[in-house]
């Protein structure tokens, strides 16, 4: 199960580079341009707000968009081994504000059966300086075979931008 979780995040790596690379365009790509700007690493504190019993309401997820329109997550929570790395897409709605979906698969923590995927939709507001936002998303679990299982669950979300911290030691 590790190896393939390892090999799933390389594969998003090489994606994620790929993406950049190439310039990636897209009528998200040509919007970024407008506005404050989303691309970027974003350290994000999610708290459930009707969370399933016995699951903690806050983690921790890291989230990266590209100028592409292009977004790639991870999180911290419990389930994390039960879950793929997700992938998503983005585009501006308004100068400040923008709309997100991502997905993931699931799996069962015991025999790595696929249990179906995750869909997050979420509506992201930007800050004045562009550096944190706001987001409220809503959370819908699928089988494997499309069909939703479960109620919609609902989120909070505050992102803060990751800087770019210089090694202190290189001249």
């Amino acid at each position: 199960m590790r190896k393939r979780i390892a090999i799933v995040i390389a594969a998003l790596l090489v994606l994620a580079a790929l993406v950049a690379a190439t310039g990636f365009t897209n009528a998200s790509a040509k919007n970024s341009a407008e506005g404050l700007q989303l691309d970027g690493t974003w350290m994000v504190t999610v708290t459930r707000i009707n969370p399933p019993p016995g699951v903690p309401p806050t983690f921790q997820s890291l989230l990266s968009y590209t100028r592409g329109g292009v977004m790639i997550e991870t999180s911290s929570t419990s389930a994390a081994v039960r879950r793929s790395p997700a992938l998503g897409q983005w585009e501006r709605i308004g100068n400040d504000l923008l709309a997100t979906s991502m997905w993931f698969f699931r799996s069962d923590p015991v025999t790595g059966a696929n249990l179906g995927t995750q869909e997050v939709d979420r509506t992201v507001r930007l800050s004045a300086d562009g550096n944190s936002f706001t987001a409220m998303a809503v959370v819908q679990q699928f089988d494997v075979d499309g069909n939703p299982v479960g109620g919609q669950l609902h989120a909070t979300e505050v992102g803060e931008r990751l800087a770019i911290n210089p090694n202190p030691d290189q001249p």
